[in-house]
């Protein structure tokens, strides 16, 4: 296999680019095998955001095992965001920045720059980072130590030139807003 990839890099035919990895010139990303068995289990059972589930669950996962078996609360949790950041960028789905994280007020703010969904899908009237949001919503959980949703308040898709998404506990999120409401239905 690996000689293949090499074939395949060397042909510029596989590239792999700052958040973004090209294969014949499509994008594609990397992501665990859970999200796609979960993407599944949550559209069959009927779920409006069986995707930004799944990333969720991923996430959470992703990040108590990056805790746990590497880091063992010996690492500052910014630099483990930062870790989180760069396999975000590694599997394709753009570059994530940390904006800011308040473990006293339990708020993290991300930012998405190069995504790869708008690459795909181009401009729309809703956010389309999902799966993304969903990731982020599952590091929150494990970083602030409490069920956190993520929503996406600015898309590059919907007007501007990058995603951001807010990361919080479940209960402080106004669930009366409309852009909350759509998002964190399930």
């Amino acid at each position: 296999m690996f000689s293949f990839v090499k074939k395949l890099m060397l042909g510029q035919k596989m590239q792999f680019n700052e958040g973004e990895i090209l294969l014949l010139d499509e994008p594609i990303c990397l992501m665990p095998i859970r999200t796609v068995m979960d993407t599944a289990a949550n559209a069959k059972a009927g779920k409006r955001n069986a995707i930004y589930l799944a990333g969720k669950t991923s996430g959470a996962y992703w990040f108590e095992k990056i805790t746990k078996r590497f880091y063992q609360d010996k690492m500052p949790a910014k630099d483990i965001i930062e870790w989180g950041n760069n396999i975000i960028a590694m599997a394709g789905y753009g570059i994530s920045v940390l904006e800011k994280v308040n473990f006293d007020d339990k708020e993290i703010i991300f930012r998405l720059n190069n995504s790869t969904m708008f690459r795909i899908m181009g401009k729309s009237k809703k956010p389309i980072d999902d799966l993304y949001r969903g990731f982020v919503a599952g590091a929150g959980t494990v970083m602030l130590k409490e069920e956190c949703d993520a929503v996406e308040i600015k898309c590059r898709a919907v007007d501007g030139d990058f995603c951001r998404f807010i990361v919080k506990p479940k209960g402080k999120f106004d669930r009366s807003d409309p852009v909350v409401k759509e998002q964190l239905e399930q």
